[in-house]
């Protein structure tokens, strides 16, 4: 599968620009999905750990690279942008899980994990849509009954925000001026 023949959106090529730029087209490609695809799985553990503690954080990132791996063992270093998503996929559900329960921290991650697996696969639209609304819902039920965490959240909020408007500008352009 050659990685640079699909255009899977703006946010994927602008990750593996730099990879392709430094090692060359299939070393580059290779070393982003490798990369990539352990700061997802470990990025979910993380988001398991704030959520749950040590054993659940453990579990989530134990089971996500083992989960992946049965599915395809040879995937890990997968540069074909069908396969490319599905770590990023955990992460995103696993923060919409976070954000439901209250967890700010997991806004940029949902938004960005998100982003990128719609940009890259739109198939997954519909799933990542759905969840977004149901964190979003769980998210405001929680922060309504506790008054106290306002500060708490607004950062990481804002921060989801802007990086939501730096992935998507470049795709609303190109509707709009039609490129």
């Amino acid at each position: 599968c050659n990685p640079i023949s699909h255009h899977p959106g703006p946010i994927a090529w602008y990750l593996l620009y730099p990879w392709v730029e430094l090692f060359g087209s299939r070393v580059g490609a290779w070393l982003f999905a490798v990369t990539w695809n352990g700061a997802c799985a470990l990025l979910t553990g993380w988001l398991g750990l704030r959520r749950a503690g040590p054993r659940t954080g453990a579990g989530v990132a134990v089971t996500c690279i083992g989960a992946y791996g049965l599915v395809a063992p040879w995937e890990y270093a997968a540069t074909c942008f069908q396969l490319l998503p599905l770590l990023p996929l955990a992460l995103f559900l696993v923060a919409a899980w976070a954000a439901i329960r209250g967890d700010a921290v997991a806004w940029p991650f949902l938004v960005g994990a998100g982003s990128f697996v719609v940009q890259t696969a739109s198939i997954y639209a519909p799933i990542i849509a759905l969840c977004s609304i149901a964190a979003m819902a769980g998210f405001v039920s929680v922060i309504r009954r506790d008054r106290t965490s306002r500060r708490r959240w607004q950062r990481p909020v804002i921060a989801a925000a802007a990086l939501a408007a730096a992935v998507w500008t470049p795709t609303a352009w190109d509707q709009v001026a039609g490129n």
